[in-house]
């Protein structure tokens, strides 16, 4: 099939300006904490740490571009700087009453966010390594399409699972899975997150190629995406691997995995299983 090679200069500034939209800090969403605030902070099962707000809407530079940490906390034991991965009693509470128990903390509706309500269906995406990121690039079930992407969109923010996560049994990332069902929505936010649409998947594929393959698949339909969305998603996803050039072809990001219950690591992490620590800050 011959198409457009290049998307217009028009649709790449809505899509810059889109991303802007995404990787800007979230300010208008309210917090529990303001700077200055005693609260305690996560730093390990049943262990809670004395500590104050010292920053809103932090990050590293190393992050990918749509990561922000909604607290800066200064720990009272020794001075050091963590984070708070997200606004939730998991990594934060206040100064005051006693803490949750770490049952109550594994239905924490905000460390939820993505998974299917089925226990037994969240358990097996989680132990075959997926993330609430690829869940919400899944086809949708009835009209659930909106609130999928809006979750999305809300995940991308936590310095959590980053988007080109993809240890799991198909070494798919979330990009993948959203080319693969045709998530056009999905497609975009990842990619103004800065997911590389040049990572490979288990069949060697690169999420560009499978949304080359995409447009030649004429078996693989979706009422939520016709034919043009499918090329704008090939054109976007082109247009953002030419952008991205050799810049990280010779050295990859350092990205570590963190166990629930380890103590923390001075470097950001890829992903974490269940959300329980809070991390410390690069020195």
């Amino acid at each position: 099939m011959s198409v457009v090679a290049t998307l217009d200069d028009a649709s790449w500034a809505a899509f810059l300006e889109y991303k802007r939209q995404v990787t800007s800090p979230p300010t208008d969403a309210p917090l529990r904490f303001k700077v200055g605030d005693a609260v305690r902070a996560h730093v390990g099962p049943n262990e809670w740490a004395a500590a104050s707000v010292v920053g809103l809407w932090w990050r590293l530079p190393a992050w990918p571009p749509s990561f922000f940490a909604p607290y800066q906390l200064r720990l009272e034991t020794d001075g050091s700087l963590i984070f708070a991965a997200v606004d939730a009693d998991t990594f934060v509470i206040g100064a005051s009453g006693p803490p949750p128990e770490e049952s109550a903390l594994d239905h924490d509706p905000q460390m939820t966010l993505g998974w299917p309500a089925d226990v037994a269906t969240r358990l097996e995406w989680e132990q075959s390594g997926y993330t609430p990121l690829h869940v919400c690039c899944m086809p949708p079930a009835g009209n659930e399409i909106i609130a999928m992407e809006s979750c999305l969109r809300s995940l991308l923010r936590r310095p959590l699972q980053h988007p080109d996560h993809n240890r799991n049994r198909g070494a798919e990332t979330p990009l993948h899975t959203a080319i693969r069902y045709s998530r056009l929505e999905c497609v975009k936010l990842l990619l103004a997150a800065g997911a590389n649409p040049r990572a490979l998947n288990g069949q060697m594929q690169t999420a560009l190629q499978m949304a080359e393959f995409s447009m030649e698949a004429t078996e693989a339909t979706f009422p939520w995406c016709g034919p043009q969305d499918k090329l704008y998603i090939l054109l976007l996803a082109k247009r953002v691997a030419a952008e991205l050039g050799e810049e990280d072809d010779d050295e990859e990001e350092e990205w570590v995995d963190v166990e629930e219950g380890e103590a923390s690591s001075s470097r950001p992490v890829k992903t974490i299983r269940k959300g329980r620590l809070n991390k410390r800050m690069a020195s």
